[in-house]
């Protein structure tokens, strides 16, 4: 969604960005996104020559950043009592708040911190019996701090690996027992690389610095100990009461639907119910898939009458020996009980769980909302002349408003020339949200193009046959050998009749000098096939499939150079490498300021 303020074509003066600055905060309460134009480029030189500038980036860059805090509903696991419950995991995201040099006591983050996931479990399995630990949000989705690092492929091997990384690195003081060091029932694991055995929906609201240091203040005094009980203090209990310290009484559980006890997706709904009823809270569904590989694929968490609608175990003996209640109770889900996590992706989509700042002080000075609204009654065209000549020639100015935006950091920089109507505003919203989530004609033509690639790979003598794409995991599986960097990078070596060859598993390194492109591209081959097949709430978000896609283009090409040099006498020196900047692209989620 754009704000856009008017600034003069002349020599501009300080006062000019003041009242620029101050219409900006005005029209400041909804999402904002900051462009620029060769008009302002010039403009914002000619200001910087006039020694202002300085002052300005500091008014700019004073204004404190927002937070944010959100319900994580995780998927349920083919594992344990969730076999049979299938209600998934309920945890907290909080973008303002870090572990405090241990994941058993919490601070304010520092500058370029991400945020964190705050968790409890049945039991951590550490030394001391912690409620609950807080990890930064790349470990806990990745389980590497840059993700940039992040694997490409999961499996149980790797998820091991990453684990041990981050026990040696994050708790060796807090973790020297037999069990926390061996045990898989020292549930601590579950907070390393999350999307490696299962998918999770993020609901995200707003929040103050006053609300963050508060819980700060409370978790850090109260003692923290473990008390969990899977009927009265659960996860999802947990969840409900960290959320309704920011917000009191918002979060609630559905009693009625999952027979009195608090369920994951009853505290997501009920998140959504009272953000809206509270549309300042702007709030923000992101989606986070399970990574494709051979861990089984995670499923729908349900509530407790919805596990007994999709379940033959549950419904058939209640027919039997309770059909007088089934209507009742299925009427009571259908009235009150429903909720989609995917219907609220759609609609909220985002790929920032940072929203624009609510804490900002209001001043907008001599600006009255007569000018204001004056402002956004101006309906002119959304670029400028250059750019709109551009979408003409070329179809979209998108190249150059991608490029705009890296030039300053959205903060410093005050879009010149137009403004746009609400009508605009709400179809560039909605643009926004179908360019995330994708519609169903651009996944259709996805599926369409992937086979082309299947035949040419096969004709290249990449892989035998389509069949094959779908082992690749597990053959990597069965015969590979998973190490990890310091950084959090993954390789895997494999046996070779030659000599052993190796490939990266991370995107940072998959298309790296010493990383086999064969199996590179095979690996991608394998990740876009999963991606193309799999449901809605296992698939990720289109933006993400098109970083993949490009992944795949340069898999393409590494795979010629491959067959190329195979068909000249097999030597083995390596093809040249393509750039791997769309490979790790990193996924885009908060840092503070």
């Amino acid at each position: 969604m754009f704000h856009i303020v008017d600034l003069p074509n002349r020599p501009l003066e300080l006062t000019d960005f003041a009242d620029a600055l101050r219409r900006f905060h005005l029209l400041g309460h909804q999402q904002t996104r900051v462009l620029t134009s060769t008009h302002f480029r010039l403009a914002f030189a000619r200001f910087a020559a006039s020694g202002f500038l300085g002052f300005v980036l500091a008014l700019v860059f004073a204004v404190p950043a927002s937070a944010d805090a959100g319900i994580l509903l995780n998927e349920s696991l083919d594992t344990s009592v969730a076999r049979i419950t299938g209600s998934g995991h309920s945890a907290i995201y909080l973008s303002r708040i870090c572990p405090d040099d241990s994941p058993a006591k919490m601070r304010l983050c520092r500058p370029g911190e991400q945020g964190s996931v705050l968790s409890n479990y049945t039991t951590l399995g550490e030394d001391h019996p912690y409620e609950w630990n807080i990890v930064p949000l790349s470990i806990y989705l990745y389980g590497v701090e840059d993700p940039r690092n992040r694997p490409l492929v999961s499996s149980k091997e790797i998820k091991a690996v990453l684990e041990e990384r981050y026990r040696e690195k994050y708790l060796g003081a807090i973790c020297t027992g037999k069990e926390c060091l061996t045990s898989n029932r020292a549930e601590w694991r579950e907070m390393v690389g999350a999307t490696l055995e299962r998918s999770l929906y993020m609901f995200v609201v707003k929040t103050s610095l006053e609300q963050d240091r508060a819980l700060i203040a409370e978790f850090n005094s109260l003692p923290n100990v473990n008390h969990f009980h899977p009927l009265t203090r659960n996860c999802a209990d947990f969840a409900r009461r960290v959320m309704n310290i920011y917000f009191p009484h918002a979060v609630s559980p559905d009693y009625i639907n999952d027979f009195f006890i608090t369920t994951p997706k009853a505290v997501a709904h009920s998140l959504t119910r009272y953000a809206a009823q509270h549309p300042e809270l702007d709030l923000r569904v992101l989606h986070f898939t399970q990574i494709p590989g051979t861990i089984k694929r995670s499923y729908e968490c349900r509530s407790g009458i919805e596990e007994i609608y999709h379940s033959k175990k549950f419904l058939i003996p209640l027919g039997i020996f309770a059909w007088q209640g089934i209507p009742a109770a299925f009427s009571t889900y259908a009235l009150t009980g429903r909720f989609n996590p995917e219907h609220q992706f759609e609609a909220h989509a985002s790929v920032e769980a940072t929203g624009p700042d609510e804490n900002a002080t209001d001043d907008s000075g001599d600006v009255t909302p007569e000018e204001a609204q004056a402002i956004a009654g101006q309906t002119e065209t959304i670029s400028n002349p250059a750019a709109t000549r551009d979408d003409e020639d070329n179809g979209s100015p998108r190249a150059e408003i991608e490029a705009a935006d890296s030039i300053l950091p959205p903060e410093a920089i005050v879009r010149t020339g137009y403004t746009v109507s609400v009508q605009q505003l709400a179809a560039e919203q909605k643009n926004e949200k179908l360019e995330i989530v994708g519609t169903k004609d651009e996944w259709a033509n996805y599926r369409e193009q992937f086979p082309a690639f299947v035949d040419e790979a096969i004709r290249e003598e990449i892989i035998p046959d389509h069949g094959y794409v779908n082992r690749v995991f597990k053959r990597l599986d069965d015969v590979g050998t998973v190490s990890v960097e310091a950084d959090g990078s993954l390789w895997m070596s494999l046996p070779h009749e030659e000599e052993a060859e190796k490939v990266g598993l991370s995107a940072s390194n998959i298309f790296a000098a010493d990383s086999s492109s064969r199996f590179a591209y095979q690996i991608i081959l394998a990740r876009m096939e999963s991606e193309l097949k799999s449901p809605k709430h296992s698939r990720e978000t289109m933006l993400e499939f098109q970083r993949d896609w490009t992944l795949l283009a340069n898999a393409r090409a590494k795979g010629r150079d491959y067959a190329a040099l195979q068909h000249r006498g097999g030597t083995k020196t390596r093809p040249p490498v393509p750039p791997a900047t769309s490979a790790s692209t990193t996924p885009v989620y908060p840092a503070t300021e």
